[in-house]
């Protein structure tokens, strides 16, 4: 299939449009340029036409503005694609900022509690078994009836409050006084070794204490004042 001049043109002007789009407008200003000369010769060759009084000269210039009309005509017509071309090609435009990011929220360390844990198992002993009670109490003036007595019933009551928070069990759940042996990479923290320890493991000896484990823990959750957060036991006050 043959190509028209104008389809060629059409094609080359899409191709430098896409490539240098800058160049296509350099090449349409210069040919606008060109085109506004021709038509300036034209019209004054006309006019010398128009106004020269011999007949043959007026002739001569008539056929001569003919012919750069035609040229004219024939040039605009080439140039019509690269026109529509320059006009379809869109303008570069920079690229829109890309809106910052805001910076990643660190994660927020959780706060220690306001009351250590330690002083509300203490607290509760103390609340509910009288524990602190019974260990700050100097013994020297009580007789052997008398202490045991009162430790019967703290021993009972903090039984009751290490069984609701810890539910303890034994560590082993073999018996006392019983030989047992000690694998091969045992966690020192299950196992507590005395007596003639050498060599290297498994080890065998005699069950001395069992040892304890919490199958849980729930202590109660304090939402006192941070001022009196170290108070084991407030002071009781009777009114008259």
């Amino acid at each position: 299939m043959v190509r028209s001049h104008a389809e060629r043109g059409n094609e080359n002007y899409e191709t430098l449009a896409v490539k240098s789009p800058h160049f296509v407008k350099d090449i349409a200003m210069r040919r606008y340029s060109l085109i506004c000369r021709l038509i300036m010769l034209a019209f004054w060759i006309g006019a010398l036409a128009w106004f020269s009084y011999e007949p043959e000269s007026s002739t001569r210039y008539w056929w001569i503005g003919v012919i750069i009309g035609l040229a004219i005509g024939w040039g605009i017509r080439s140039m019509l694609p690269g026109v529509r071309t320059l006009a379809a090609t869109p303008t570069e435009t920079p690229p829109a900022p890309q809106p910052k990011q805001p910076p990643a929220a660190k994660p927020v360390a959780p706060k220690p509690p306001a009351r250590s844990e330690a002083i509300a198992l203490l607290a509760t002993l103390q609340r509910e078994a009288r524990f602190v009670d019974f260990i700050q109490e100097s013994l020297a003036g009580y007789s052997d009836a008398q202490i045991g007595a009162a430790a019967r019933d703290v021993h009972r009551d903090c039984g009751t409050v290490l069984q609701r928070m810890f539910a303890l069990r034994p560590a082993v759940a073999d018996e006392e006084g019983k030989d047992v042996e000690i694998p091969a990479g045992f966690d020192a923290g299950r196992w507590r070794l005395t007596g003639n320890v050498t060599g290297e493991p498994p080890f065998r000896g005699r069950l001395v204490h069992p040892g304890w484990e919490a199958t849980m823990c729930e202590l109660p959750t304090w939402s006192g004042n941070v001022a009196v957060a170290r108070i084991v036991a407030p002071a009781e006050v009777e009114l008259k």
